[in-house]
């Protein structure tokens, strides 16, 4: 069912037959090993990134790992709970609109190499926010900063009042970090 997890063993079969077949008297090719090393780092390197890209784990933390890919949540109603995203490459995305969001202070941390954070949040959540940006853009509600190494903190006047709250985390090392009130 996942193709990515035949790419390193159909590598080896044909490793196998370009260097048994001209033992036998086949016209075959001629590796060395300066392309045999290379191609299979490639090959392994490709077999990982497919295979990570079609999969996002998620343990009972709530902790989310993507290599590649995106991760989005929003739309229909759905629970949120403490959570931890590790991406690498790609795009997250979560609109809090529609979330049923308990009354306690929900911790959630979004961390990435190269991409886009967007968040979306009702009117009315609490909100303490700290957005770090190696190089790109940061827009957390009405504050913006561009450019090298920018970090950009809010906290809502109630928050530490309020019971039910969001404490967001983002950070990409390349990218851009989108945080709006939606209503």
């Amino acid at each position: 069912n996942n193709r990515g997890l035949l790419l390193f063993p159909l590598f080896l079969t044909a490793w196998g037959m370009f260097l048994l077949l001209p033992r036998l008297g086949f016209p075959g090719f001629k590796f060395t090993c300066g392309l045999i090393w290379p191609t299979g780092l490639i090959i392994i390197g490709l077999s990982t990134i497919i295979n990570s890209r079609k999969t996002t784990r998620k343990n009972n933390l709530g902790d989310h790992t993507i290599i590649i890919g995106e991760l989005r949540r929003g739309g229909e109603a759905w629970y949120v709970d403490d959570t931890n995203i590790s991406h690498g490459i790609g795009e997250v995305k979560f609109d809090f609109t529609n979330a049923v969001i308990p009354d306690k202070e929900i911790f959630f941390n979004i961390s990435g190499l190269v991409g886009e954070v967007t968040i979306y949040l009702p009117p009315d959540l609490p909100l303490k926010a700290q957005c770090h940006i190696g190089v790109g853009e940061v827009s957390l509600l009405n504050e913006c900063a561009s450019g090298i190494s920018r970090k950009v903190e809010f906290e809502s006047v109630e928050y530490k009042s309020s019971t039910r709250k969001l404490n967001l985390v983002a950070s990409l090392k390349i990218g851009d970090i989108t945080i709006r009130r939606i209503g």
